[in-house]
């Protein structure tokens, strides 16, 4: 936006396996969140996967943080009743089926 980095996100194609992509980051500019600009981007990019015949996106968020956990389950990833240990953390898997 008027060359000002709005919004990072790294997508992982491929994995784990084919026509599944996974989301390991996603990051809206802190003045910038709750304005739905990061629906605005997960859409586009859940429509663009559709597109090409995905079947899903995968992603993790940390326990607790119920800003990501409400964010994704909002645009439509649904909890799986997975908990694992990244890093030191304890994270929830979340996947949209496309």
């Amino acid at each position: 936006d008027e060359n000002k980095l709005i919004a990072i996100l790294d997508f992982i194609d491929n994995y784990p396996e084919d026509k599944i992509g996974y989301i390991g980051l996603f990051m809206v500019d802190i003045n910038l969140q709750s304005k739905g600009i990061g629906t605005i981007i997960i859409n586009e990019l859940t429509d663009y996967l559709k597109s090409i015949n995905y079947k899903k996106i995968r992603l993790a968020w940390i326990v607790n943080n119920n800003k990501a956990e409400n964010f994704w389950i909002k645009n439509g990833f649904q909890e799986k009743n997975v908990t694992t240990n990244q890093n030191g953390y304890q994270v929830k898997v979340g996947i949209k089926e496309l």
